[in-house]
């Protein structure tokens, strides 16, 4: 038993130590257009945090969160993998042509991080 209450113990003291990732972006519709007022969450849960009239968020996480999303009072939902990235664009209502542009906006984004 004491072997587990230190495990325990220790992962308070690792989860206390590590450093939330800070996460920004901007939400957009098909025509690229800035989306105001959108829901962001992490791992499917509310943040309490929205994006403002240009359609940008900052957010902090921790960094076993996996997945950011994003959802507006029209129904929009959109949710992407964090995976290390820092910078993303979260384009809602997909379309192939737009989604493939995102996707490009977005690496090209990760390879100017490094």
């Amino acid at each position: 038993m004491r072997f587990s209450a230190f495990n325990f113990n220790y992962g308070i003291i690792l989860s206390e130590i590590r450093e939330k990732i800070t996460i920004s972006g901007f939400v957009v519709d098909v025509t690229a257009t800035p989306v105001a007022d959108a829901i962001i969450l992490i791992d499917g849960e509310k943040t309490g945090k929205i994006t403002d009239s240009k359609g940008f968020y900052k957010i902090k996480v921790r960094p076993e969160n996996k997945k950011i999303g994003v959802c507006t009072s029209s129904g929009g939902i959109i949710e992407e993998v964090i995976n290390g990235r820092k910078i993303l664009i979260l384009p809602l209502k997909s379309q192939f042509r737009t989604r493939k542009l995102i996707r490009k906006m977005n690496q090209l984004i990760s390879v100017t991080e490094k």
